[in-house]
C-alpha cells in the first residue's frame, strides 16, 4: 500500500500474525523495530517517542522517500 503525506511518501505495511509465527530469521521482520512475541506487539520508534502496535495495525516504513 502506498501512502502519501506531506512532505514525503512512504510505504505502509500491515502487522500480521505471520510476523510472530514464522521461524527465525523471519524476512517479514522490518529492521529497527522491537517485537514482543509473547504479547504479539511491535514497538515502533517515532520522532515523539515509541508507539506500540498490534496485529492488524498499519505502520509506515521508509518515510521521506
Amino acid at each position: 500500500m502506498k501512502v502519501s503525506r506531506r512532505p514525503g511518501r512512504g510505504r505502509a505495511v500491515q502487522i500480521t500474525k505471520e510476523w510472530f509465527d514464522a521461524p527465525h530469521p523471519n524476512p517479514l521482520h522490518p529492521v529497527g523495530l522491537r517485537m514482543d512475541p509473547r504479547t504479539r506487539t511491535v514497538e515502533v520508534p517515532t520522532k515523539k517517542g515509541s508507539v506500540v502496535a498490534g496485529i492488524g495495525y498499519w505502520i509506515q516504513m521508509d518515510q521521506g522517500r
